[in-house]
């Protein structure tokens, strides 16, 4: 219980950092460069937006590859405590192609995420 709410109060204080140094710059920026300024603030909603849609694509994908990585290790766990079983029919080759394809996926699933991420920051 003790650690939970010194993970709260932690979030809080870096909330509230974050918050009071947002509000700062904003407050410097139309001081030093209003014209600029005042042409952002309209751009500002669209960026919060397109990265809001970027979280929760890059969530999704996070997730489907960590289960492709826990099939993966699922596999790897049974090939290796049955390891006896799997040398004396020969069939470590075929073992380590499905070990293989089941990488194959996760690594495809984490290029997907990447382009994402790449697109929506613009790189």
């Amino acid at each position: 219980m003790e650690s939970i709410k010194q993970a709260i109060n932690f979030k809080l204080s870096d909330f509230i950092s974050l918050f009071g140094r947002a509000i700062a710059c904003f407050v410097f920026s139309f001081v030093i460069a209003w014209k600029f300024t005042i042409v952002f603030l309209p751009l500002l909603f669209l960026i919060i937006f397109s990265m809001a849609i970027m979280i929760c694509i890059v969530k999704k994908y996070t997730i489907l590859e960590f289960k492709a990585y826990i099939k993966a290790g699922e596999l790897a766990q049974e090939i290796l405590s049955s390891i006896r079983t799997v040398l004396s029919f020969g069939i470590h080759r075929k073992a380590v192609l499905s070990y293989e394809k089941k990488l194959k996926q996760a690594e495809c699933i984490a290029i997907k995420k990447g382009l994402y991420k790449g697109i929506f920051e613009g790189k």
